[in-house]
């Protein structure tokens, strides 16, 4: 059996940031993108703790935006069932 070796790229919040300065990224859905939007925070926030953050929003709509970069993470939390009432499934 061959071993083959995978290149292991660590995650650089500095490099994001730098790469979608002044972008809008929005996360639109359920718990699953909802803990994914919250993960990106977590990590960009890490990579940068000393970065001004400006929030905004509600149990349903939130924007976190990083000064530095001119970046926004926007969430969209919405339930299938309200999802489907605004998007019908078309066959």
């Amino acid at each position: 059996m061959h071993m083959i070796k995978i290149p292991f790229c660590r995650f650089d919040g500095k490099e994001f940031l730098t790469k979608h300065k002044g972008k809008k990224i929005m996360f639109v859905g359920d718990s699953v993108s909802l803990n994914q939007w919250q993960s990106l925070i977590c990590l960009l926030r890490s990579s940068v703790p000393q970065t001004e953050l400006l929030e905004l929003g509600d149990l349903k709509a939130y924007n976190y935006t990083f000064p530095v970069s001119d970046i926004s993470l926007h969430k969209h939390f919405s339930d299938c069932a309200n999802f489907f009432s605004l998007f019908p499934p078309t066959i």
